[in-house]
């Protein structure tokens, strides 16, 4: 028996069927009840609910037959759902699409199959209800072809249930997800506008003391001590100027236009390194950099903030020894493509800190100002492009701390970039 070509909307009867959530699951009494009307009606000893797969058909439900699916090869019904009419072999020994099919030669020695294609509101034909004789019949009466079309009706209208009942679940399942990512968004809200708040208040504090001192020295005569007051008010404007520029980093995460590219890792690196190079000398700091994996597919301005915020990071809190190193390292990552590294031998991080510095607003510690805002936009970029972002340590023992990016074009899941509104 030659195979049955494919019906010409394959790929969307096969995702229809999928979403019917029904293949591999356990009896229903709702399909048995048809299925044993169904051989009673045509005096079959078989009757069957067979829902086509890509590959096999199986047996929703069964009378007279123990397997549970056979090959689409060997299937009748592969034939059925290519047609909205019925199908009607009365011998499958002599008909020439079916006489040389296992199920003609072997068990259960198929002659007569009648069958009805299975066809949902969409137009897919996902299967068949079918009687099968082991004997051949010479008619088949237009009653018994139409009573067996009203039960194929209520089958489908089963069929379609399920396929509705799928799709509301997964329409609920999306919608408690946005609802999830709102309630994550009104809570980074809220601690955006408390850590503003915090943040920003400090330096106010501190500006306007020293400049009430300032007035005070004025009013007076004296200006001994003006230049230190000025020094430190312009310390405490730099340090709101910083805060700002992070709460901002993070107003700005949304949609926005991205330019994904192969970028040379090591100049990318010189790059970004490039820019502190006055702090990495005035903190004697060592920089190695050893990349197994030269390229990534990113877009360059995220390649260049993730990296800044790893360096950056690592020469805050991971240069504070007598002799400092900074390691920079790529190489190959089986699962997304290139894992970059920066790696230090400072203090080292206790455990049960590893994952919460990733989390936006999150500081271990504040002796060195910022926002909490750098890791977590690590991790968001890495993510968005299919990626991870992590880190590890052992106190004393310095840290690691990794974010693995693709080394070529992939299809990109997430919607976080950063860059202006």
């Amino acid at each position: 028996m030659p195979a049955a070509p494919l019906p010409t909307n394959e790929s969307q009867r096969l995702l229809a069927l999928l979403n019917c959530r029904i293949l591999d699951s356990e009896p229903e009494r709702s399909f048995d009840q048809i299925t044993a009307f169904a051989a009673r009606l045509a005096a079959a000893p078989i009757a069957l609910i067979s829902l086509v797969d890509e590959s096999r058909q199986w047996f929703k439900s069964r009378v007279g037959l123990g397997a549970t699916q056979t090959h689409r090869d060997d299937a009748f019904c592969a034939y059925t759902i290519l047609s909205d009419e019925p199908l009607v072999i009365l011998d499958a020994s002599t008909d020439p699409r079916t006489r040389d099919n296992p199920l003609v030669l072997g068990g259960p020695k198929i002659r007569f199959y009648a069958g009805i294609p299975l066809r949902l509101s969409g137009g897919e034909a996902v299967g068949t209800l079918c009687v099968i004789d082991t004997a051949p019949r010479e008619v088949v009466p237009d009653q018994l072809l139409s009573d067996i079309e009203m039960l194929a009706a209520q089958a489908v209208a089963l069929l379609q249930l399920r396929l509705e009942t799928s799709r509301a679940d997964a329409a609920n399942e999306a919608l408690q997800g946005a609802l999830s990512k709102i309630e994550v968004k009104n809570d980074e809200l809220t601690r955006l506008v408390y850590t503003a708040s915090h943040d920003l208040k400090s330096p106010i504090v501190t500006i306007t003391g020293y400049m009430n001192y300032m007035l005070q020295d004025l009013r007076a005569g004296r200006d001994e001590e003006l230049e230190v007051y000025a020094n430190r008010v312009l310390c405490a404007a730099d340090r709101m100027q910083k805060n700002i520029d992070d709460v901002l980093q993070v107003s700005r995460v949304g949609l926005a236009k991205f330019e994904p590219e192969m970028l040379d890792l090591r100049s990318m690196i010189g790059e970004v390194v490039g820019r502190h190079q006055g702090r990495i000398e005035n903190q004697h700091v060592t920089i190695e950099i050893a990349l197994e994996a030269p390229d990534v597919w990113c877009d360059r301005g995220h390649l260049t903030q993730t990296l800044d915020n790893l360096i950056v990071n690592a020469l805050n809190y991971g240069c504070t020894g007598d002799a400092p190193k900074l390691t920079i390292r790529s190489e190959i990552d089986a699962k997304v493509g290139v894992c970059i590294a920066v790696d230090d031998n400072g203090v080292g991080i206790e455990a049960r800190h590893l994952n919460r510095i990733f989390s936006l607003f999150e500081r271990v510690s504040s002796g060195n100002g910022g926002t909490g805002v750098g890791l977590a936009i690590v991790r968001r970029v890495a993510e968005y492009y299919g990626g991870n972002a992590w880190a590890e340590s052992e106190p004393g023992h310095g840290s690691s701390f990794r974010v693995t990016l693709p080394s070529g074009p992939t299809e990109l899941e997430g919607v976080l970039v950063t860059g202006d509104s």
